[in-house]
């Protein structure tokens, strides 16, 4: 089927029902689910807000236990970018569940710097792949683009923002009481 077919349209919603109507869709954003990735979203940040200034100051390689954390980093976040596609939130008069509606609200809000954030951790693991011989000829220009993509991922801090705004903090530390 291509994207043009009528019965494209068709199989997208046949799917989205299905999934709706077994109860895994839409994510609910103050369910168990979510409060999990909120509390790990929470100690991610965290732990970058100590390790990426260090790394920035004195130019530490992206190799051991950073690299580590950035594939682990880079792994999260893109399916935490998926998983915002497919929650719910709560509209002026009642929660809204509708899958399409969800991610038009999404690519028109948080999508474009959650997806700037993830690339950094992607370039970043792109960048210790690349192989050694094509960084040495330029390697002046290469420790500015090594520094620029750890400075973009002060980005990352927005999402802080964005999860006190929602309330989410607030549902996660309810969650974690009960």
């Amino acid at each position: 089927l291509k994207e043009d077919d009528p019965r494209w349209d068709n199989s997208l919603n046949v799917c989205s029902c299905l999934l709706t109507l077994s109860g895994i869709l839409p994510l609910q954003p103050e369910g168990r689910l979510r409060s999990v990735a909120d509390c790990l979203s929470i100690i991610l940040l965290l732990m970058d807000s100590v390790l990426m200034p260090y790394t920035v100051a004195w130019e530490v390689p992206v190799e051991g236990f950073f690299l580590v954390f950035t594939w682990i980093s880079g792994i999260f976040w893109t399916q935490d970018l998926i998983a915002n596609f497919l929650t719910s939130y709560q509209g002026p008069d009642e929660r809204v569940t509708d899958l399409r509606k969800i991610a038009r609200k999404y690519a028109l809000s948080w999508f474009l710097p959650d997806l700037l954030v993830v690339g950094t951790d992607w370039a970043s693991i792109a960048l210790y792949y690349l192989p050694k011989g094509s960084r040495s000829g330029t390697a002046n220009n290469y420790t500015v683009l090594v520094r620029g993509i750890r400075f973009l991922k002060i980005a990352r801090f927005v999402r802080i923002l964005s999860i006190m705004r929602s309330g989410r903090l607030t549902q996660v530390q309810h969650q974690l009481e009960r």
